[in-house]
């Protein structure tokens, strides 16, 4: 009140920047979301007790297989759903939609949906009437979230889905078990993940809000990669940072992530496996150690790759990485095992002055304008200090 010309200045500088920089509400809301949850650790106790009340109150054992059918009788019968799988195969445009609900209780799926899939949206629609949410997007896509309260409930449905899925008693059992093994073993990894009725997303999600809480691991990134295939765009659609400095998946406007990075072996791999199979719809799964070029910063990183179901001509990778510390030599065993690869990466081609890199897809053209500034602040520091009057 005592500045406002600074104020409306500032506000001014915040919208120019905003539409420079092409930053949609979208974005922003994204953005907001994304800071909202690293806050919290990614970890929201009211959201699991209330998983917990509805397993006592539905009578769900616990298990690490809930089936589709389980949840179904429970819509229908409780809160009077009606459920169809066939519908919105007549309308080609909502081919990317995973469900529709229409008129509040009809709930549309896609018949293209895995099982897992199936399981996800159910629980989301379990979760926005157990918990009492009225403000919520009727459509279960990313697309369509038009407003921040529905993108902020969206994740509410989605955490208690997948809280419901992967019971948190079991998968830390499982997770303490798989840590402790000497060697990286993928095999074992992919069984464990196959153990669970869950997606690979969530799967990797529920790790994200688990490991602070129950092994002290709290610095970690989340990235997930869309690629269309025979294409050399990839984009990053979902991303999470706790506690951590690095940004390897940052979207700074027209740069090009550091290709070094796992996520991208595991699309190249994948998409080596389509042209060898064409009909391929397994998972691929990678290790890295990533080393921060000109930096001690190094992680863990697990990348799974898999073909989308609504659309075979994408695939993506989804990859979680830990930061190296003396907590996470203490709780995950196989870090040190000589046959993980290790490779040095950055965050973007653009601020990156790794030479002769073979996987660089742009020039460094960010980096060198840093340095030059700092070679002018050298030189303006040196002419004070050696000027005389």
């Amino acid at each position: 009140s005592n500045s406002s010309m600074q104020l409306s200045a500032l506000i001014a500088t915040f919208i120019e920047m905003a539409q420079t920089s092409e930053l949609s509400q979208n974005n922003f809301s994204k953005t907001a979301l994304r800071t909202f949850k690293e806050f919290n650790e990614n970890y929201f106790e009211e959201l699991e007790n209330s998983v917990e009340e509805f397993i006592e109150k539905y009578n769900l054992k616990e298990s690490p297989q809930i089936k589709f059918n389980q949840l179904k009788q429970i819509l229908e019968k409780e809160f009077g759903y009606s459920i169809n799988d066939s519908s919105l195969n007549n309308y080609h445009e909502l081919d990317e939609l995973r469900a529709v609900v229409i008129k509040k209780r009809n709930l549309l799926l896609n018949s293209k949906l895995s099982d897992a899939q199936k399981i996800f949206v159910a629980g989301k629609e379990l979760a926005y009437n157990f918990l009492g949410i009225k403000d919520r997007s009727y459509i279960h896509s990313s697309l369509k979230l038009n407003t921040f309260d529905h993108l902020l409930n969206n994740f509410k449905a989605s955490y208690f889905s997948t809280a419901l899925i992967l019971n948190e008693a079991i998968f830390i059992g499982d997770l303490k078990q798989f840590f402790k093994t000497r060697k990286w073993d993928a095999g074992r990894f992919l069984k464990l993940l196959n153990k669970y009725n869950c997606t690979t997303e969530m799967f990797f999600q529920r790790i994200t809000n688990l490991s602070s809480k129950h092994f002290g691991l709290n610095k970690l990134m989340f990235l997930r990669f869309n690629h269309e295939i025979g294409s050399n765009e990839y984009r990053l659609s979902n991303e999470l940072r706790l506690n951590t400095r690095r940004n390897p998946g940052a979207n700074q406007l027209n740069e090009h992530f550091c290709r070094r990075w796992v996520s991208f072996e595991t699309l190249n791999n994948y998409e080596s496996a389509l042209k060898k199979e064409k009909k391929f719809g397994g998972r691929i799964v990678n290790i890295h150690r990533s080393k921060f070029y000109e930096s001690n910063d190094e992680y863990i990183c697990i990348s799974v790759g898999q073909r989308g179901n609504l659309s075979t001509n994408n695939i993506s990778s989804i990859t979680i990485g830990f930061q190296i510390d003396d907590v996470l030599r203490q709780k995950i065993n196989f870090i040190d095992d000589p046959d993980i690869t290790v490779s040095i990466v950055n965050d973007t081609c653009e601020r990156c002055r790794i030479s002769g890199c073979k996987e660089r897809v742009a020039l460094p053209l960010s980096a060198e304008r840093i340095e030059k500034y700092a070679r002018l602040e050298i030189a303006l520091q040196k002419l004070t200090n050696d000027y005389k009057e």
